[in-house]
């Protein structure tokens, strides 16, 4: 494909705001509209809309997480904050297209209903292209939580606020993964800003959970 040779191009010189720049523009989606099909909405109650509509990306997953893994990945430290910026946006723009067309809501969309987990998980083991953005996503996040922690804060609470419950989950993932809190501040913000009964987040609450209740005292 012509947009990786040319990410590909822009790294090996050094260029790698313009690589970074390359890989957003590849990660762009397109609509996909089919006759309905159902899926649950977040009260579990499953509805067929009258067309269904998917957002893919313009490439598919193997050629953008090359992208991804070979030439950004290792330059995180020049490019994270404008990278998690670019990704996150993405994602918010599939939400809003599927919103418009009546196919999400604060609780659901197909791209979070399809991600059994943010982190690496057996059910995920036949990755799409969006995949690809939610583990750049996470990673550079871990990356942020071990260098940068100011940062990391700003985006763990910014994430936790979002409408789309794909960059909430995400948001709980970095608060099970922050080693500058206690399991009982870990537990405690997921309380906060999350609750235990939502549909949406539901893996990743009972992995927060589970993770640090062992270890909390208030609790």
């Amino acid at each position: 494909m012509v947009l990786a040779d040319l990410a590909e191009r822009c790294a090996t010189q050094g260029c790698i705001d313009l690589a970074m720049k390359v890989f957003l523009a590849m990660s762009k989606h397109r609509l996909s509209i089919e006759s309905g099909i159902p899926w649950p909405d977040h009260d579990g109650k499953m509805r067929t809309p009258k067309a269904s509509l998917e957002c893919p990306l313009h490439v598919e997953h193997h050629t953008l997480n090359e992208v991804w893994s070979d030439y950004l990945q290792p330059h995180l430290a020049a490019i994270a904050i404008q990278l998690l910026s670019g990704i996150t946006q993405q994602l918010d723009n599939i939400h809003d297209d599927l919103l418009l067309w009546g196919q999400a809501d604060r609780e659901m969309d197909i791209a979070s209903y399809k991600r059994s987990a943010i982190e690496s998980h057996e059910q995920d083991r036949f990755p799409e292209a969006v995949d690809v953005l939610i583990n750049a996503a996470r990673d550079t996040l871990e990356w942020l939580a071990s260098q940068n922690i100011s940062q990391f804060e700003v985006w763990r609470q910014k994430l936790a606020v979002s409408q789309m419950p794909l960059l909430r989950r995400l948001a709980i993932h970095t608060i099970t993964i922050s080693k500058d809190k206690s399991a009982d501040e870990r537990l405690q913000w997921v309380l906060d800003w999350v609750g235990l009964h939502n549909s949406a987040e539901h893996h990743e609450v009972y992995r927060a959970v589970a993770m640090n209740y062992a270890e909390a005292r208030a609790f």
